[in-house]
């Protein structure tokens, strides 16, 4: 699970469809950014998406074999914002609170 700009590590076999190179992949149909990929290993970087939810991992090879995960295999989690810090300022030591929303 993650939001944009998660790495997200796949490993397994046969990940290239039996093809050379990846040319796609998706998280929840959300295209990621293929960093690093052979037969047992994937890396991505997750696309950006707006709003939680869970779906695919869909992965396709320059021959066109697309390898599909478990339908809830990646989870898109809301990103956090925060409200307010207090105090504003303060010295070494100092505690600060954090408030927001989706602060995992």
């Amino acid at each position: 699970r993650g939001q944009l700009g998660t790495l997200v590590i796949i490993k397994g076999t046969n990940l290239l469809g039996f093809g050379k190179s990846l040319v796609d992949a998706t998280l929840l149909g959300v295209p990621a950014k293929i960093r690093k990929s052979n037969s047992s290993y994937v890396e991505l970087a997750a696309g950006e998406y707006s709003t939680s939810g869970s779906g695919s991992i869909v992965l396709t090879s320059l021959n066109g074999a697309k390898v599909t995960s478990s339908s809830s295999a990646w989870t898109y989690i809301v990103p956090g914002a925060i409200t307010s810090v207090s105090p504003n300022e303060g010295q070494v030591g100092t505690e600060v609170t954090i408030s927001g929303t989706n602060l995992y």
